[in-house]
């Protein structure tokens, strides 16, 4: 008796498990750039030395500034500047500024001795001046964010012209130098408020 074997295994596709390649993110190539706000196109900046110090960095495709580098100088003022522009210093020496302001006036109605007077005469006057800078530094210093400049210029104008209204204006140079001394104290108290913020984090 001859007898038959089915042969039809051989002639079946053994199952092989399916290998699945990861899907590709199309944005995984673009992490490494960064977006030119002038061409919009996305880039890797050039950096540009001077001095053997990093000085700026390019677009390769516009040649627009992307990125300035603060020289050593500029470093050690930013210590003194506040990370993120806010008005509410500006506010709270306000609001100090207007309770040292009630309390003169209601010394003025009221007989209080002289020295209660004269601190908050004096605490008014300064907690108005020290407002008043803040409100000025801030406002430069918004200004110059928006317009995605550095507040330095702004700053480099502002000098020049107080020291053109100095020369020709001599009446105003007292003036001038105590909002510049105002400004001075203004950052000093900035740069010891950031500093004491600093060491508590």
């Amino acid at each position: 008796m001859t007898t038959f074997t089915s042969h039809s295994n051989r002639f079946k596709l053994t199952t092989r498990p399916y290998k699945v390649t990861p899907s590709i993110d199309p944005c995984h190539y673009q992490l490494d750039t960064v977006n030119c706000e002038t061409c919009h196109r996305f880039m890797v900046p050039r950096m540009i030395n001077y001095y053997g110090q990093p000085y700026r960095s390019i677009c390769p495709f516009c040649a627009t500034t992307y990125r300035r580098f603060p020289s050593g100088f500029q470093r050690f003022i930013e210590r003194f500047q506040t990370p993120s522009l806010s008005f509410n210093v500006f506010i709270r020496l306000s609001l100090m500024a207007l309770c040292f302001g009630f309390l003169w006036l209601i010394n003025s109605w009221v007989y209080l001795p002289e020295e209660l007077t004269l601190i908050t005469a004096l605490a008014t006057s300064l907690l108005t001046a020290l407002a008043l800078a803040e409100l000025i530094a801030q406002s430069i210093e918004h200004i110059a964010a928006k317009f995605y400049h550095q507040s330095v210029y702004y700053w480099g104008l502002l000098i020049t012209l107080a020291l053109y209204l100095a020369n020709a204006h001599t009446q105003l140079t007292r003036y001038i130098v105590i909002f510049f001394i105002i400004m001075g104290v203004r950052w000093l108290f900035a740069g010891l408020a950031q500093g004491f913020n600093n060491s508590i984090n």
